[in-house]
């Protein structure tokens, strides 16, 4: 979801503007990027996620994911 500012928002080979208010859904494993369309005004998105679905799933997740400090 955009709290405030304005998003390019890359899913796939895919892109979408997205305004303040607007929300994108990313689909499960899908390759993502967001950017800022302003070089002036700052970009506040909040996301969820459910990495406590996928650590259910895969076990200790986070030792497996680039967000791993330790690598």
């Amino acid at each position: 979801m955009v709290l405030s500012g304005s998003a390019e928002l890359e899913i796939g080979n895919q892109r979408q503007a997205l305004e303040q208010g607007e929300v994108a859904c990313v689909p499960r494993w899908v390759v993502h990027q967001t950017h800022n369309r302003s070089t002036v005004d700052p970009l506040v998105l909040l996301a969820i996620t459910d990495f406590g679905l996928t650590s259910a799933a895969l076990g200790n997740y986070d030792k497996q994911t680039r967000l791993n400090k330790s690598k």
